[in-house]
C-alpha cells in the first residue's frame, strides 16, 4: 500500500535495521520494521506514515517514540494536526497485538510520561494493513477527534 501511494518508492536503506540490531531489540521487531516500512515517508489520506528515517527519530526520541516503544507501542505516522498513530507491539500473541491507534497529541505533552494513555487512545484498525487500506479508500478517521 505504502508502495502504492507513494510518488518514488524506494527500500529501505538498513540504517534501521542496524539501528535496531545496536540498541539490542529482537530480531521479529527488526523484521516488523522491514515487513512494514519502506524509506519514503507516506502520505495516506491527512496521515503521515513514516519512512526509514522518520521512523529512527521517533526510536531515538527520549520524550515519545522511545517511551511509547516502552510502553508497547511503535509510534509510525503522524495526524496531520500532531496527533500520534501507534501499533501496538506488546506481545505478539497478546491480546490488542498489531491493532493501530490514535493518540491525543495534548497527551504527548513533554514531561507527562503517558499517564493516561489507555484514556488518549482511540483504536482506529484492527491491523497495520487495515489501517493504510482505510485510508486509501478514505473511510477512516484522520485524527483522534474525527468522525
Amino acid at each position: 500500500i505504502l508502495w502504492r501511494n507513494c510518488r518514488d518508492p524506494k527500500p529501505l536503506k538498513g540504517a534501521l535495521s542496524n539501528f535496531t540490531k545496536e540498541q539490542g531489540f529482537p530480531p521479529p521487531f527488526t523484521k516488523f520494521l522491514g515487513d512494514n516500512f519502506i524509506l519514503n515517508d507516506v502520505w495516506l489520506g491527512g496521515v503521515e506514515v513514516f519512512g526509514e528515517y522518520s521512523l529512527l527519530s521517533s526510536l531515538k526520541d527520549e520524550e515519545c517514540g522511545l517511551h511509547l516503544l516502552k510502553l508497547g507501542y511503535l509510534e509510525f505516522a503522524s495526524c496531520g494536526n500532531g496527533d500520534l498513530v501507534v501499533v501496538n507491539i506488546k506481545n505478539k500473541y497478546g491480546s490488542g497485538f498489531g491493532e493501530v491507534g490514535y493518540i491525543c497529541h495534548e497527551e504527548c505533552a513533554p514531561g507527562n510520561d503517558f499517564a493516561n494513555l489507555t484514556e488518549n487512545l482511540r483504536v482506529v484498525a484492527p491491523s497495520l494493513q487495515e489501517f493504510a487500506l482505510g485510508h486509501e479508500n478514505e473511510s477512516m478517521p484522520n485524527d483522534y477527534f474525527d468522525r
